[in-house]
């Protein structure tokens, strides 16, 4: 009995090892199973890298086009709808001139680097459908910068070939204005010590008097007035008084000191027009200003006077040079006290 107690109780110790086992071992069915899910995370964790890898390179690509689809809408005009081809979206750029052009692409806030490769089509300013942006700005992105306000007007001035401004006056004047500047008309017959000695046509300086631009909605005697081109009708109707009037040639940087505006023509005519931005100046009549006579143009005489207003005053500092018409006036301006070394004759300026 007691032999079959302790085989008993054996068989039970047996049993329950056995259960400990089964439990703390797996199967090999399990083992596989287990084997087989490990793979399985392993190779969802590597697609999902190759995968956010995939997506990293499409989003890239992406960006990278993004950029010249940028460029192929920014053209589009307002009453287009959205065509799959983007060229199509060129036709408001293709009657632009080269400074429309740009300031489209400047909006556009492109990355000048992807630009450089997109050709142009068939504009009227880059006819070559080959065209690159690298060959008209050429291959260094840097030169691509496209500049706004005054800073943009004397770089686009400097293209055309503009070095500076003309202001006539009265010899009477000079003192006055190599002290304080050249002034606006209502400043000049407040601020001076005396009036200025006025060599303007009366009835024109009426309808400045009353005149507003369209820029800033400002009267037109707000303004200091320079010329582009000093050879005009003004001094040409001057030119039996020519010992008496002294040119002032007056740097463009001075846009930089003032709020400023230019002209296609003569300010005080109703058939001119007012401009504040670089990519205006190509509105003006160049052909004409650039012209020794007017009159063999329509409508000449006024876009001859093309003119820049400076508001209010523009300092002395800005005066490049004196110019007067003979030696005779040379001496007469240094007997009034003027001691400058840029005073020059300059008979050529002026007509005979």
């Amino acid at each position: 009995m007691t032999i079959f107690i302790i085989i008993v109780i054996m068989l039970v110790v047996w049993v329950y090892e056995s259960n400990n086992v089964s439990h703390s071992k797996p199967s090999s069915e399990e083992a596989s199973n287990k084997a087989k899910k490990s793979d399985l995370k392993i190779d969802s964790s590597s697609n999902l890298t190759t995968k956010n890898e995939s997506e990293s390179v499409i989003k890239n690509k992406e960006n990278d086009s993004v950029e010249e689809h940028s460029f192929k809408n920014l053209a589009k005009s307002k009453e287009h709808t959205e065509s799959n081809d983007p060229l199509v979206n060129f036709e408001k750029l293709k009657h632009e001139s080269h400074n429309t052009f740009i300031k489209m692409i400047s909006e556009a806030k492109i990355d000048s680097s992807k630009l450089l490769k997109v050709k142009i089509p068939d504009f009227k300013v880059f006819p070559d459908s080959t065209t690159t942006i690298a060959s008209v700005v050429g291959s260094d992105s840097s030169k691509f910068a496209v500049h706004s306000g005054s800073e943009g007007v004397v770089l686009e001035l400097n293209k055309l070939g503009v070095s500076s401004f003309w202001h006539m006056t009265h010899i009477d004047n000079l003192s006055e204005i190599l002290s304080k500047g050249i002034l606006s008309h209502n400043k000049a017959h407040t601020n001076y010590n005396k009036l200025p000695t006025d060599i303007s046509d009366s009835e024109v300086q009426d309808r400045r008097k009353f005149k507003r631009d369209s820029v800033f909605n400002r009267f037109l005697h707000e303004y200091a007035p320079l010329y582009i081109s000093i050879k005009n009708p003004m001094l040409y109707v001057r030119k039996e008084s020519k010992q008496e009037l002294v040119l002032l040639e007056i740097s463009p940087e001075c846009l930089k000191s003032q709020e400023f505006i230019f002209t296609d023509g003569n300010a005080a005519s109703n058939s001119t027009c007012f401009f504040k931005e670089a990519v205006d100046l190509n509105k003006l009549p160049w052909d004409v200003i650039r012209s020794e006579y007017w009159s063999e143009f329509t409508d000449g005489k006024r876009k001859k006077c093309a003119e820049v207003l400076i508001h209010s005053y523009i300092e002395p500092k800005y005066i490049k040079a004196i110019h007067c018409s003979s030696h005779r006036v040379f001496f007469d301006i240094a007997a009034r006290g003027v001691r400058s070394t840029n005073v020059k004759v300059s008979p050529e300026l002026y007509f005979r």
